[in-house]
């Protein structure tokens, strides 16, 4: 049962309402899912194409950072002794692709690690 509001005349009353199965195993299992789709608006390398599958690729691309940012955040709270796991408390999605980007391309990184502070504008790759 849900509880619901119920406007009677000038007055709102709470009535309960019998919930469907299928809506209860949602918001019982589907909360990771629902992180992922609050944080992909935020940090989205969508790109308006004509070719249809590049917006595709785009997007599952996009996904996959997500998820893997989503497990990232995780993986240290499992693993509290991994010093190579250690990040700032607010370590930004944004960041976290950084990093991703130079650790895939096998870029250096620049001398004294400054969390909170996007290099990417500044750097120029040959």
């Amino acid at each position: 049962m849900v509880a619901r509001k119920e406007k009677v005349g000038n007055v709102w009353r709470n009535i309960n309402v019998k919930q469907p199965k299928a809506i209860e195993h949602y918001n019982n299992y589907m909360n990771a899912v629902d992180h992922s789709d609050q944080i992909l608006p935020k940090n989205c390398a969508l790109r308006k194409c004509m070719r249809w599958w590049k917006t595709l690729f785009n997007q599952i691309i996009d996904i996959d950072i997500v998820n893997s940012y989503i497990l990232f955040q995780l993986h240290p709270i499992e693993h509290p002794d991994n010093e190579a796991l250690k990040r700032p408390q607010k370590f930004a999605i944004a960041e976290y692709r950084e990093e991703l980007v130079r650790d895939l391309a096998g870029l250096n990184e620049y001398g004294k690690r400054t969390w909170g502070v996007c290099y990417c504008a500044y750097t120029k790759v040959y």
